[in-house]
This record gives C-alpha cells, structure tokens and sequence, in this order.
C-alpha cells in the first residue's frame, strides 16, 4: 500500500502526540513542535500574494529530520498491526509486514481483514494518513491445504 501524500498528511497533533507516547524528552518534543507550530505559507499568483494560509498537516521534504518525523508518525500503526496480525506462514517463519518510506507491505490471513481494517481506519483518523489506490496493488493467494 502506498499512502497518498504521506508527508503532505502528518497531522501537527498526531505528531504531538507521538511524541508524548513514545516519552521523548521534554525539551526535544518543545523543539520539534518549535518547528511546526504556528506555520503559514502563501500562494504567488500573477497579481502577487495571496492571503496567508495557516499550515496544521506535513512534515517539510527536503528537511533532513522529516524521514525520522515521519517515520515515528506511522511507528504507532507498525506497533498495533505487529500486535494484532497473525500474519502469513510461510515455510520457515511469518510475514507480517515491511515498511519502505511510505510504502508498506502487509501478509494477511484471512482472518486478520477485520482486525487490520480496524487497525488501518483508526491510524488515518489520527494521523490524516490515505491510502492511494492508484499506486497500491492487493493480492490472494489460494490456500493449498495438500
């Protein structure tokens, strides 16, 4: 799955809130928060500027701490999916998930469905975080019982 957007879509409070859950230090979180709080951009058009727009969503690309911020912003889902999936067996061992950048490649079972859509809806209503259908792919492989 690829998520739509993922950097534009890190929710300042989520953020926050990462931050306090994960217990960082208090003068790191106040730095971290420094960096978004308050934030507004404008738009140049041909007659100049436009208003100011307040920015509460996004970790700057470009900004060399904003791999880490994002990658602590969607640590929350690796923790409860790791958690709740059962994951696919396979010959030697399971596979539950792999995560590249905004990328993330999950193995269900059947009967993981519930528990991962749940898992999912709950971390984009927190987070702002979509899936972009257009760049994921989903798969079933049959269940060979021989």
């Amino acid at each position: 799955m690829d998520q739509q957007k993922a950097y534009d879509r890190v929710d300042h409070r989520y953020l926050e809130a990462v931050l306090r859950k994960f217990a960082w230090p208090e003068n790191l979180q106040k730095a971290v928060t420094a960096l978004y709080h308050k934030n507004t951009t404008r738009i140049l058009s041909a007659e100049g500027p436009l208003r100011q727009i307040s920015v509460k969503t996004g970790v700057r690309q470009g900004d060399p701490l904003s791999p880490y911020l994002f990658n602590l912003s969607i640590e929350p889902l690796v923790h409860h999916l790791q958690e709740k999936l059962q994951g696919l067996t396979l010959t030697r061992s399971t596979f539950k998930m792999r995560l590249f950048a905004d990328d993330v490649t999950v193995g269900l079972q059947e009967y993981d469905e519930k528990a991962f859509i749940e898992t999912w809806t709950a971390y984009e209503k927190a987070s702002q975080a979509k899936v972009n259908l257009d760049k994921s792919s989903f798969w079933s492989y049959p269940n060979n019982t021989d």
